[in-house]
């Protein structure tokens, strides 16, 4: 869901699906304070998204590896009652 809405653009309603321990760029989206510019970029950056490797257990979630065309994307959900929420995210250029 997070991932479909931010290739989007959209990021209506992704509270729901963000840990509350969540910061930086994840705390902005819950609290629904991301600017315009941050939005694009997270845009691009979500860019037709592939799994990169299989989902792995890690820090007591699972973390899912995606690439897109410009950037490396982890990210770590972990399950908070009966939901699992993205409680971490990283990312970083792809290298060429």
């Amino acid at each position: 869901m997070l991932v479909s809405a931010l290739m989007n653009g959209n990021d209506d309603d992704l509270e729901q699906h963000i840990s509350r321990s969540a910061r930086a760029t994840l705390q902005k989206i819950r609290e629904g304070k991301l600017t315009d510019s941050e939005k694009e970029k997270l845009k691009k950056t979500f860019t037709n998204p592939q799994l990169s490797a299989p989902p792995r257990n890690n820090k007591g979630g699972r973390q899912i590896s995606l690439r897109s065309e410009s950037d490396n994307i982890i990210l770590l959900v972990k399950k908070e009652g009966e939901h699992w929420k993205v409680a971490e995210m990283t990312i970083t250029p792809t290298r060429r």
